[in-house]
């Protein structure tokens, strides 16, 4: 509703895991992308209001908690579309339906070579490339790329999100990640289909890709 223009009606008449199609993605304009609208960050602290855990942090580990929050949603949420949505046409489909097309590379913008690919830009469009590109080149190629390799599926998705918060976070939640971690690969053992997603190389490549999104969430959050 925020980004696609579609209506509420839409919307909620159906239980779509995507909430994006081909046709309401848009090519990136730096001269527009300003990264999370409030919207997007009132919905973020509402879905951290739902966890049982929140309610109980200290103000400070609060606001932490939701800086941590803001970087793995738009990362993981990147990545799914990705992987969903971008794959065939090898683009990074974002959060906000923004896509850039990653075959061939974009220059990042840092580079000598690049001054004259810039020109194509306004000055405010060329200090935002120069800004973000280096990012989003990082975060397609580990982060995007190993994402759709795994290829979870939409359940395993949300669980991530959740996972990589809760092992960025405190030491408790650290403890509870590892609780969350054990009740779902236990669900799945249970699962009389999904042998293939029970084994240890298939957990360790999921769990493993919190370090790319650590790695890219201390970027975004500044530590």
């Amino acid at each position: 509703m925020v980004y696609a223009m579609h209506g509420a009606t839409e919307v909620f008449s159906c239980n779509s895991e995507l909430p994006y199609s081909i046709e309401d993605l848009r090519p990136m304009n730096f001269a527009d992308f300003n990264g999370p609208t409030n919207v997007d960050l009132m919905m973020m602290f509402q879905y951290l209001r739902s966890l049982p855990f929140f309610l109980s942090l200290s103000s400070s580990d609060k606001k932490r908690t939701f800086q941590y929050f803001m970087a793995i949603d738009s990362m993981l949420t990147t990545a799914y579309l990705s992987m969903t949505l971008g794959r065939d046409n090898h683009w990074m489909v974002h959060f906000n339906g923004f896509y850039i097309s990653m075959k061939p590379a974009p220059p990042s913008g840092d580079a000598p070579e690049d001054a004259i690919y810039l020109q194509r830009f306004s000055p405010e469009e060329r200090k935002k490339y120069q800004l973000y590109m280096p990012m989003k080149l990082a975060q397609y190629t580990e982060l995007c790329v190993p994402f759709a390799e795994i290829n979870p599926t939409f359940v395993e998705y949300a669980l991530l999100k959740l996972i990589a918060l809760l092992l960025r976070g405190s030491y408790t939640l650290r403890k509870l990640a590892l609780i969350v971690i054990g009740n779902q690969y236990g669900f799945w053992l249970s699962r009389p289909n999904a042998v293939d997603q029970t084994s240890s190389s298939y957990w360790q490549r999921l769990i493993s890709s919190t370090t790319a999104i650590s790695a890219l969430g201390r970027y975004r959050c500044g530590g």
